[in-house]
């Protein structure tokens, strides 16, 4: 019982240093090009997609059992600005979601929100589940949400992954996106935020307190 108490204070006290005193992320932010051509794909399942169902989705990441999914301030800037909140489904049945934002988005990494140049999106999140992973779910709705993009005029799509996520890096490269920044993020005393960013042509990380990888 000593040992598992120990435990908790250790935990709670980095859950203290992370979020009041110092937090860092480091992430590559890649890029899709609208204007070029997308691929059609076709999977072999029976797919219904939905890519405007805000309530659907977002009832189930309620549900569901990974908690950063389910991010309050994301969703309720996502509602107000008309994002897209998209789910996949087999036999009525989730597996699969995705969150484009566009015009104002909720960066959770950086604890802000930011303004997006007009026609440019960017994806918060895409997630299948386990057991359909094998299947190119994720490819195939990511396609067909950067299709959709296209014909409303957009001109391209952000995200950001993090320097460890080899699947993703994989998966977002074979779509046609282009590494654009290698991006760390610091916070301290829970208010100070500098950047350090080396974007593809450049030799050397830039210091700054202003975020900003699309232009």
């Amino acid at each position: 019982m000593h040992a598992t108490v120990l435990k908790k204070i250790k935990r709670t006290i980095k859950k203290i240093v992370r979020f009041s005193i110092y937090e860092r992320n480091e992430a590559y932010w890649y890029r899709r090009n609208l204007l070029d051509d997308i691929p059609e794909l076709d999977i072999n399942l029976t797919i219904d997609l939905s890519l405007h169902n805000a309530s659907e989705t977002i009832d189930w990441l309620k549900s569901f059992v990974e908690p950063w999914m389910y991010n309050e301030k994301e969703i309720r800037i996502g509602l107000k600005e008309k994002h897209y909140f998209a789910n996949a489904k087999i036999d009525d049945v989730i597996i699969a979601y995705s969150k484009v934002g566009f015009n104002r988005v909720y960066i959770d990494d950086y604890r802000m929100i930011v303004d997006l140049p007009k026609r440019v999106s960017v994806l918060y999140h895409i997630y299948v589940l386990r057991e359909h992973r094998k299947n190119n779910v994720a490819k195939y709705l990511l396609s067909k949400l950067l299709s959709e993009l296209k014909e409303n005029n957009f001109v391209s799509m952000c995200c950001q992954i993090a320097i460890w996520n080899k699947a993703s890096i994989g998966l977002f490269s074979s779509l046609g996106f282009k590494r654009i920044a290698h991006v760390k993020f610091f916070k301290l005393f829970g208010v100070l935020r500098f950047w350090l960013i080396k974007k593809e042509d450049e030799n050397r990380f830039a210091l700054t307190t202003h975020f900003s990888v699309f232009s």
